[in-house]
């Protein structure tokens, strides 16, 4: 269905959850910047940057705006700064469905997940990727068949 075929009505309150569920994302889970990520990987603002943007371009790491800058959703780091395989295996998944933005890949980490037994899949990412990996599979397959 395309906006022009949504109630003026369905479509204010679409807009307004979706405003709402991204502030609530900020509310409960950290977030990195460029600068973030260079602290925490040892390295300078530009290479960051630089290993950022190629990182992005790989589907390796999930960037989101907030206020106007990019951000990184701290989750898919593991402590050295490093993002962790498994995020970048999903997004990989993810990317096969034209529709996605990033908004929609943040919020399905940080979603319960029925796959995951009702857990969310970012708490999984270090102790079970194979059973995240699994459930965006399950995630997509619908819209790639």
């Amino acid at each position: 269905m395309s906006d022009s075929k949504i109630p003026p009505e369905i479509l204010a309150q679409m807009i307004a959850d979706a405003v709402w569920l991204k502030a609530d994302f900020f509310r409960h889970f950290a977030v990195f910047t460029a600068r973030e990520v260079a602290n925490l990987s040892g390295q300078s603002l530009d290479e960051a940057e630089r290993v950022l943007d190629t990182w992005r371009a790989a589907r390796k790491v999930l960037s989101i705006t907030r206020d106007g800058i990019e951000v990184f959703p701290s989750f898919q780091f593991g402590g050295d700064g490093q993002p962790l395989p498994v995020v970048g295996q999903v997004l990989e998944l993810f990317s096969k469905v034209p529709s996605r933005v990033d908004w929609d890949n943040a919020i399905w980490f940080v979603a319960a997940n029925g796959w995951l037994g009702g857990r969310m899949p970012y708490e999984l990412l270090t102790n079970a990727p194979q059973k995240v990996k699994h459930a965006a599979e399950q995630e997509v397959l619908p819209d790639i068949e």
